[in-house]
């Protein structure tokens, strides 16, 4: 495997390098650049399959080093600074990233992600571009094995899960199975008027339609799906809704 580390900062790029060593279970070649054209320079003749990217880099950042390529045929891990909005950008874009000081574990993670993903597609580096330049981000990304997803958060009537799955239901009436759990999900969309009704729903709050108290109570979605409430949120849930 060919590995580009792209950093203005020597010490980040020694401590990528110290945890490739300690985590990379095969054989693998690295190559470093402290600038964009460098990076451009040693992509063209190097062919990595995967790049460390740091976000800002001085002269620009790693979005600039990524627009002079038509297609990426490499796998990226972003490493940022700890940068709220650049963060949400990042997991609402389904994308892995890194935060610095880089911890071991987050390493190891995003190393064992990205060896089995696929490339960023275009679409979704267009996205997140558009996003870290943003005030709102208004779509979320949505991976599956065969396909990615580009859905408006306000489409989302709710989601589902079932183990590792979690199942995305929309207002035309489609709907998207996603292999990972729904906590993740609920950390992203909660701060966006979504709410953990019970430990296998997750609902957007703007879509519902009525609340039956009956027996603990439930919740008519608008597309007349009936959604459990789970007694311990049934009182988070009615002052949300602002039910007297």
């Amino acid at each position: 495997m060919n590995i580009l580390i792209l950093d203005d900062e020597l010490h980040a790029r020694l401590s990528v390098k110290s945890y490739l060593d300690r985590f990379m279970d095969s054989e693998y070649t690295v190559r470093e650049a402290s600038d964009i054209n460098e990076a451009i320079t040693i992509t063209k003749e190097f062919h990595p399959d995967l790049a460390f990217l740091d976000i800002n880099l001085e002269g620009g950042t790693s979005f600039d080093f990524l627009s002079h390529f038509e297609e990426i045929n490499f796998k990226i891990i972003f490493v940022t600074g700890h940068n709220e909005y650049a963060v949400k950008a990042f997991r609402f874009n389904a994308l892995d990233y890194i935060l610095k000081p880089i911890e071991p574990r987050e390493f190891e993670e995003a190393l064992e992600k990205a060896i089995e993903a696929s490339p960023i597609s275009s679409g979704q580096l267009d996205k997140l571009t558009e996003d870290i330049h943003s005030d709102s981000i208004e779509k979320i990304v949505l991976k599956d094995i065969n396909s990615v997803y580009f859905v408006a958060i306000n489409d989302i009537i709710y989601c589902q899960s079932e183990n590792n799955y979690t199942s995305f239901f929309f207002l035309d009436g489609s709907e998207i199975t996603i292999s990972k759990t729904l906590k993740g999900y609920e950390n992203i969309l909660r701060p966006l008027g979504f709410f953990r009704t019970h430990r296998s729903f997750l609902i957007n709050l703007k879509l519902v339609k009525s609340f039956d108290k009956k027996e603990g109570g439930s919740i008519k979605m608008i597309d007349e799906s009936m959604i459990p409430l789970a007694r311990n949120k049934r009182d988070t849930f009615t002052k949300l809704m602002k039910i007297s």
